[in-house]
């Protein structure tokens, strides 16, 4: 049976609490001094007491969340997870808690059932740089810069820097595994068809799928683009395809180390959470069937 994989850097779907108060409701509705929203009346109306009551946005929200686990037992509670985004006024800044079960490690390839072969997830590639909200790790001075970057660092050294030891460790799996398929899920601030100013970093990457220029990943990459692009209306949010991963990065060392297909996928951070998730899962879920993976 042949073995394939999945490479999925961090992207986690977010629960966002909107302050809105409100059961279903056919229109608009706007406050100047607060809002909260719920799938039931009672429970958002008990959260609405508590900004009345000076309570703040969090313990409205808690407050809410545990009513639900009252008012609809057979689908919120106790035993359940999520996450919570919070604008902090006086700092100008948002704080992410995170309050997910917790899986084991290999939860992926021992829980995942695919038709055939076995999928591969990592979803923390960079532990440090998501512990830190920074993509890139500080090296020693007088070291090349790239080298605190994982997606500049592949195929890796095992005595190296951390960042060349986890793409070590990364390509090590991929041939031990005889993976023979690679999607590394990234994130761009600027729309591809928006800005291709090549001066800077970043230069309009987001909503491409950048692929290794091998037949197979140029076959696979015009099915994903047609798909995502017939649900997508003309403009900026469609997506264009890119040959030639950047040196050193994931997809990069697929195809040259392994002439496998592999595939960046990019899209833009100007677009809502939901929507960038939806996108990325898309993305997967028509390169997993088209390998018959599932």
């Amino acid at each position: 049976m042949k073995k394939q994989k999945t490479k999925a850097s961090t992207l986690i779907s977010t629960l966002i609490f909107n302050f809105t108060f409100s059961s279903i409701l056919s229109k608009e509705v706007k406050s100047k001094n607060g809002m909260v929203v719920s799938a039931h009346p009672i429970a958002s109306k008990f959260g609405l007491e508590i900004l009345k009551s000076g309570g703040n946005a969090v313990d409205a929200a808690v407050g809410t969340a545990l009513i639900i686990g009252v008012v609809e037992p057979h689908a919120s509670g106790l035993g359940g997870g999520g996450g919570m985004l919070i604008y902090l006024h006086d700092l100008d800044s948002l704080t992410y808690i995170n309050y997910y079960a917790r899986a084991p490690r290999l939860v992926a390839t021992t829980f995942f059932s695919p038709i055939e072969g076995q999928v591969f997830i990592i979803p923390e590639a960079n532990k440090l740089a998501d512990y830190n909200q920074e993509r890139r790790i500080p090296v020693p001075k007088g070291v090349d810069k790239e080298f605190d970057n994982l997606n500049r660092c592949y195929p890796g050294n095992l005595n190296g820097l951390p960042m060349e030891k986890a793409a070590y460790e990364i390509t090590q799996l991929i041939k031990k595994q005889n993976i023979n398929l690679l999607l590394d899920l990234h994130e761009s601030p600027v729309f591809h068809l928006e800005e291709i100013n090549i001066t800077e970093e970043y230069h309009g990457l987001g909503q491409t799928l950048i692929y290794t220029p091998n037949e197979q990943a140029a076959w696979l990459g015009m099915i994903v683009i047609d798909y995502l692009n017939s649900k997508i209306p003309p403009g900026k949010k469609q997506f264009s395809m890119v040959e030639n991963p950047i040196k050193h990065s994931a997809a990069w060392s697929a195809g040259v180390n392994f002439n496998i297909p592999g595939f960046t996928v990019e899209t833009c951070k100007k677009l809502p959470l939901e929507e960038r998730v939806l996108y990325q899962l898309e993305v997967v879920n028509v390169l997993l069937k088209e390998k018959g993976i599932y």
